[in-house]
């Protein structure tokens, strides 16, 4: 058959790279030797075209793995920050966007080495490292409740980058309480001051969608949903 290519930024030299495949497409990912996470798309075109998607900057290099709940939905990129933090890290499959940043103290690691991949197992990320063996717990899937829209809760949100990382600003009226609860793509990622301001920077670079709701703190009095994509 015909073998496609296309020319990326940075070496991958002595690491893996992974294939996985979401509902937005089939992607490949790689820990380059510039510390950076990057990921590209491979379109279902004929023929197929090899397209950038995100990237993340990252120490170290390591060979990332792919987890998800049914083999297409919710997909996270790990990665070890092997000669680098030292340090579990993952990323959304389809935008890059920060799912785990590396954790606390009793999250480090020591030993690493950039060939090994983890294992994900009963609830567990287990990573193998010099003479040890690392196991990470992985947070039960608890739904989140579907915010009921308010009219009185009008949201705006604009995407931008800044020195050429993601950025979206979100401007609100109309909520009453003193905070309130901002959700990027279904998830809590702040409680802030009920200003009617909030610029939420998502890091990363490349091709991604984020849809964003405020709510009043601790309550289910959301705004209309607003949609940045990059």
């Amino acid at each position: 058959g015909t073998v496609y290519q296309a020319n990326v930024n940075g070496i991958n030299r002595g690491t893996s790279a992974v294939t996985y495949h979401t509902s937005q497409g089939t992607y490949i990912a790689f820990h380059n030797d510039v510390g950076q996470i990057r990921a590209y798309k491979i379109t279902a075109t004929n023929p197929p075209t090899i397209t950038f998607a995100w990237s993340m900057n990252q120490t170290g290099r390591g060979s990332p793995w792919v987890t998800t709940t049914d083999g297409t939905n919710n997909t996270i990129v790990w990665v070890a920050g092997v000669a680098g933090d030292q340090r579990l890290h993952g990323y959304d499959g389809d935008t890059g966007a920060v799912i785990y940043a590396g954790g606390g103290s009793n999250e480090l690691m020591t030993g690493t080495r950039q060939w090994n991949t983890g294992i994900a197992a009963r609830g567990h990320i287990y990573f193998g490292a010099d003479n040890k063996v690392y196991a990470f717990n992985l947070p039960g899937g608890t739904p989140t409740p579907t915010p009921t829209a308010t009219p009185g809760i009008a949201l705006r949100a604009r995407g931008r980058t800044v020195h050429g990382q993601r950025a979206a600003d979100l401007r609100w009226s109309g909520a009453s309480s003193s905070n309130v609860d901002i959700y990027r793509n279904t998830v809590q990622i702040v409680t802030t001051a009920n200003d009617g301001a909030y610029t939420d920077r998502i890091g990363g670079s490349g091709q991604g969608t984020f849809t964003y709701k405020v709510c009043e703190a601790g309550t289910q009095t959301c705004s209309n949903e607003a949609t940045v994509t990059f």
